[in-house]
């Protein structure tokens, strides 16, 4: 194994201290005068000397990185939001670190000790669960953001939350069908345990009883596509559905396509957390969606220092011709 370059290979190649490498890495404390600076430039792409991050967060007191950790980077929700958190934290001179939990507890038990272990300017959270296990944590995290945070769940002087209001996007989502004349609509609810699901169909048979409508046209299935496909039929009596997430919608599309249901004359689908993919789908698929921008940019304007115990994340409609004429 090649022995790693040092600071000190590169303070002894450009005839100079440690201290005065350190200098150049960091544009400061002090300076550097341009024939020094030169000479430690030159020897660093000499020797391809890659400075340690760690280190230099013990010495200047802050770091570089940014963990994230999602519960599955196959939801495309969350694969843009990743990009759209990657695109920022770039911008903002961040190195940003993913875990991907795979929708399973015990490892995303794992991957937050590995995080906490790791010298970071701040945890961003997207949990498996509602409420989130805050208590993994410990006493002394880094500054931590919860993004998909619950009702009644209580920050730490080191923990904030990123809210979406996820029985308006049930409530919106239904209350857009039934402003397009939709009047027997179902929901492809989530997995029935799940806290965002139960909420996602509170705010849809809230907005069902407002206008006396029959609020039971419910089935449960995964958030995927396949999902989606098969839970179609069995809401057939349907003129109008809510998907709980867009992998649900576009297999519903899906099915519609091979029943032979014509959307959105004989059925009009909406879908919770959409992403730009929504615009490509054949028809388009409708979306209440969160604003990742603001999101993202809220996210890493509280890791660089300001305070706000809840933030609530806006919403957003965007019909598309799975539900317009």
């Amino acid at each position: 194994m090649p022995k790693r370059v040092t600071r000190e290979d590169v303070a002894r190649l450009a005839g100079v201290s440690t201290a005065v490498v350190s200098y150049v890495i960091n544009d400061g404390p002090r300076p550097v005068s341009s024939a020094a600076r030169e000479r430690v430039l030159a020897a660093i792409e000499s020797t391809g000397y890659t400075p340690n991050r760690a280190a230099q967060t013990l010495a200047y007191g802050h770091a570089q990185s940014i963990g994230l950790l999602i519960p599955n980077n196959t939801n495309p929700f969350l694969a843009w939001m990743t990009q759209t958190f990657g695109d920022l934290a770039f911008t903002s001179e961040y190195t940003l670190i993913l875990g991907d939990s795979a929708d399973d507890t015990a490892r995303e038990a794992a991957l937050v000790r590995h995080f906490l272990s790791q010298q970071l300017a701040g945890f961003i959270w997207y949990t498996v669960d509602q409420p989130a296990p805050i208590e993994l944590l410990g006493a002394s995290p880094p500054r931590t953001i919860i993004l998909n945070a619950s009702e009644g769940l209580a920050p730490g002087p080191e923990v904030f939350l990123m809210t979406a209001d996820e029985v308006a996007q049930g409530r919106i989502a239904a209350q857009h069908l039934i402003d397009r004349g939709c009047r027997r609509i179902g929901i492809i609810a989530g997995p029935s345990e799940r806290l965002n699901t139960q909420m996602r169909m509170r705010g849809w048979e809230e907005a069902l009883r407002a206008t006396g409508l029959d609020a039971t046209r419910i089935v449960h299935a995964d958030f995927t596509e396949e999902a989606g496909e098969w839970a179609l039929p069995q809401l057939a009596d349907c003129d109008g559905i809510v998907a709980s997430n867009q992998r649900q919608g576009i297999g519903a599309l899906a099915a519609a396509a091979r029943i032979g249901i014509p959307i959105p004359d004989a059925l009009k689908i909406v879908a919770i957390n959409g992403t730009d993919a929504a615009r490509y789908t054949n028809p388009s698929l409708s979306t209440v969606d969160q604003n990742l921008e603001f999101l993202a940019a809220r996210t890493v304007e509280l890791l660089q220092g300001e305070s706000s115990v809840r933030t609530d994340v806006p919403l957003m409609l965007k019909a598309r011709k799975s539900t317009e004429q």
